[in-house]
């Protein structure tokens, strides 16, 4: 028996699938065991593993790299976001709608970019300090890369909450905000990306 092991709310929970399935299980077919256990409609889900996001239901889990004892990130676009019926005014939606874009992005001024400012530095004293690279500690290394890797999963997390705000098209103070902090979040994994890469040339 294979075991996928699937974060959701802080909680863990396995999807098992047999050995022969899981070689040609699909994002799809992921999907549909978890909502047997979430609730969640398949069409909410976002699955997230190994820092990336697994946009393709069609495609097998193993082209995303998933095998037994692998880790996936479960997210879902909340109900709310996707009801009809809203009998407050337009203006108050806006309002309720910008208040949640601009607690995401306070999310990543205030406490993601201090931890990529302190990582950065991290790296760079490390890459500095030893001397020759073989003489480093590659046990440091990998840890500074999981760091770097935790932090990637922490934009994606904002990237997502970014994507459940659905914006009106009247909105326009709310859509320019949210294009806004998608663009700073993108900018901030690739810099991420750029630091891990340091590391990894001196594995």
């Amino acid at each position: 028996m294979a075991t996928i092991e699937v974060k959701w709310q802080g909680r863990r929970f396995n999807v098992e699938f047999d050995d022969s399935e899981l070689e040609t299980a699909t994002v799809h077919d992921l999907k549909d065991k978890c909502q047997k256990i979430t609730n969640i409609e398949p069409a909410r889900m976002k699955l997230l593993a190994y820092g990336a996001v697994m946009k393709n239901d069609s495609l097998s889990l193993n082209t995303y790299g998933i095998r037994s004892g692998s880790k996936v990130i479960l997210m879902a676009t909340p109900a709310a976001d996707t009801a009809n019926v809203d009998s407050t005014s337009a203006k108050s939606q806006e309002d309720q709608v910008l208040s949640r874009i601009q607690a995401a992005i306070s999310k990543l001024t205030e406490e993601i970019v201090p931890d990529i400012d302190a990582y950065e530095q991290r790296v760079k004293e490390y890459m500095s300090a030893g001397g020759a690279s073989d003489a480093k500690d590659p046990k440091q290394q990998r840890k500074l890369v999981d760091y770097g890797t935790w932090l990637n999963e922490q934009l994606m997390h904002i990237l997502f909450d970014f994507d459940g705000i659905l914006c009106d098209s009247s909105f326009e103070k709310a859509r320019q905000q949210r294009k806004s902090g998608v663009h700073q979040c993108q900018a901030l994994l690739e810099r991420v990306d750029n630091i891990k890469a340091l590391i990894k040339s001196h594995l």
